[in-house]
């Protein structure tokens, strides 16, 4: 039995107290200065158990590193007593969409508890009401916790956290409600107080959230799977923050804030960016791909992996992961996307390099070197891995169409040739029969099955590997309990791998197991015991919930369900694979190549829709919009 339902409204979820106790979950939830996970539950005897944790990205710790974002775990909150009684509360329910809203029971008095981040300032907000429903009752406020709660002698001066209540006490009446306001707010010590009030706050919040999830509205039918991908743009969007270099997209989790990665934000995130036409996350893109270029030198040194510190300093601790085709992939496919040509402008010569850089390494068997992988050594990736080079494939293709259509056309025969020529390789050089099946070995010498093998049926390289491929990922060797192992051979699960393979899964030719996984997938993580978005990994980081791997689940829907490519900067495919059972679809708003589009399916017919034309066709066929 799931621990979560759906509400009606179909975007958002609740948790009703039942009797599989004791149980706890968090959730983070992010403005443009600050992030908060709040852990809730309730503990064997049905009390409500709370934790409030706050990170503020450009407030930084000494030495300035990836980690150095001030977090404050189990910050104190103000304490209240009813009728001169400290408050023990029964958990009763827990309400989710994007503002965490927690209910509780103490004699009488139902309380619930609203959690959210601030859009705009350093700062969170709990806001608590109380309803009377047994008596005259007088709530007291702890009056003497106001104030500075916690110091740190930061990288940038001294740091404070405050917390204030906008009023020490209260007296209900029988069916009468109070609220209180609590503010938590972060500073340098030279800054001003924060000034704006909490029915602000939740108002810019829920605006943000509205913004974010009006893009690619989904219906399949399948509420498990619309709801997830209508929360899953909230956690995809929400961790930008404001910081020396500008908007930065980060992927949270306590520990990675004020930072890019080229494979978070640039490989994961931005094709999905590309689709929202979102100021925010456009521009947070291009920072992050603006960060890199410094580094793009005529010594064909590797781009480091990430830049750290709001952009002032750069982490580079396991070598050349492949992020040059990283790069280059992620940020042709968004730009070509976004259908805006001024921003290719801006990153065509980062483009050009790295194009160059990946064509460098191809080594003499014709696929690409580099050190390690994105597990960054976690796992063995040999002298060349599949991932890397499957990801240089994609990378080199996209280049091919914006050097096409800049009339660079030395450069597109160039790198279409580099890309058809790397996929046979891939094919000679990967391809292996392992176990039962016909597919890849992940690099030489590894008689493993990996899950990263799903990238050149992702890519649509697999040929007649496709099939066995598949087989080998989701047979018991790799997924187990709803994930997938990294390794046949070990029990470490991370959902990126698994987001890629469910995509590959649609695009690989049998869309009714795809869907089938899917909505499993959809079920467990939504509506299961780590809710509501996908993770990290297990058991690293604790299923943290990093906010690329939900733009990773976002494209499932995209890239795999829809197969939707861009072709150039205004016209771009789509195919629709849809299993058998699913009649009726629409995905509407989405921004393509500067195009509205929405993308309706009625029994196998299709049809795409422009502000000025109707395109028309079949599931399962491809259709050229331009």
């Amino acid at each position: 039995m799931s621990r979560w339902n759906i509400c009606k409204d179909g975007k958002s979820i609740e948790w009703v107290s039942r009797d599989n106790i004791p149980h706890t979950d968090d959730v983070e939830m992010s403005g443009g200065l600050v992030s908060i996970i709040i852990a809730y539950g309730q503990n064997e005897n049905h009390a409500l158990q709370l934790e409030r944790n706050v990170a503020f990205p450009t407030l930084r710790k000494r030495p300035n590193d990836t980690h150095a974002t001030w977090l404050i775990s189990g910050a104190k909150a103000p304490s209240f007593k009813i009728k001169d009684k400290p408050i023990v509360e029964t958990f009763v329910r827990a309400h989710f969409d994007g503002v965490l809203e927690v209910e509780s029971l103490f004699e009488g008095i139902q309380i619930s508890r609203r959690f959210y981040p601030s859009a705009r300032e350093k700062a969170f907000y709990e806001t608590i009401s109380f309803t009377n429903s047994g008596g005259g009752a007088e709530i007291v406020c702890d009056g003497g916790l106001r104030g500075v709660i916690g110091k740190m002698r930061g990288g940038y001066g001294d740091h404070v956290l405050e917390v204030s209540c906008d009023k020490k006490s209260a007296f209900l009446k029988n069916g009468e409600t109070e609220v209180f306001n609590i503010r938590y707010s972060g500073r340098n010590i030279a800054e001003s107080v924060c000034g704006e009030s909490a029915e602000a706050a939740l108002l810019d919040r829920r605006k943000r959230i509205s913004e974010l999830t009006a893009v690619g509205v989904l219906d399949t039918g399948d509420a498990v799977i619309d709801t997830m991908f209508h929360l899953a743009k909230i956690r995809a969007g929400e961790s930008v923050f404001k910081t020396k270099a500008g908007w930065l997209h980060s992927p949270g989790g306590r520990n990675f804030y004020g930072a890019v990665w080229t494979n978070d934000q640039i490989e994961y995130a931005a094709p999905w960016f590309g689709l929202t036409g979102d100021r925010t996350l456009i521009e947070a893109t291009m920072n992050a791909c603006k960060l890199y270029i410094p580094f793009m030198n005529d010594w064909r040194e590797p781009i480091p992996s990430s830049i750290i510190a709001e952009g002032i300093d750069f982490w580079n601790g396991a070598g050349d992961r492949g992020d040059a085709a990283m790069y280059l992939y992620g940020a042709a496919r968004f730009l070509l996307t976004t259908g805006n040509k001024k921003l290719t402008d801006r990153l065509w010569n980062a483009l050009v390099w790295c194009a160059g850089y990946t064509a460098g390494k191809i080594n003499a068997e014709g696929v690409v070197e580099s050190d390690c992988d994105e597990l960054e050594t976690r796992f063995s990736a040999g002298k060349a891995n599949l991932s890397t080079s499957c990801i240089a494939y994609g990378g080199f293709r996209y280049f091919s169409f914006i050097a096409d259509e800049r009339g660079e056309n030395g450069l597109a025969k160039k790198y279409r040739a580099a890309a058809g020529k790397l996929a046979a390789s891939i094919d000679q050089y990967f391809g292996a029969e392992l176990k039962e099946y016909h597919t890849y070995r992940y690099h030489e010498g590894l008689d493993n099955l990996r899950a990263w093998i799903c990238l050149p049926v992702f890519m649509g390289i697999a040929g007649n590997r496709a099939g066995d491929t598949l087989k080998a990922v989701f047979s018991p060797s790799l997924y187990a309990r709803g994930g997938l192992r990294t390794d046949e051979r070990a029990d470490d699960f991370w959902d990126r791998s698994l987001l890629y393979a469910l995509a590959a899964a649609f695009k690989g030719g049998n869309p009714d197991s795809a869907f089938e996984k899917l909505s499993e997938y959809s079920e467990n993580r939504l509506l299961g015991e780590r809710t509501p978005y996908p993770t990290k990994a297990y058991p690293e980081n604790g299923m943290r919930h990093l906010s690329a791997e939900s733009s990773l689940y976002l494209r499932i829907i995209t890239e795999g369900i829809f197969n939707i490519e861009p072709l150039s900067h205004n016209s771009f495919s789509i195919q629709a694979n849809l299993p058998q059972a699913v009649k009726k679809v629409s995905f509407k708003n989405l921004k393509i190549c500067g195009k509205t589009v929405g993308i309706y399916i009625k029994d196998g017919a299709v049809e795409v829709k422009t502000r000025k034309k109707v395109f028309r066709g079949s599931a399962g066929e491809k259709i050229i919009i331009d």
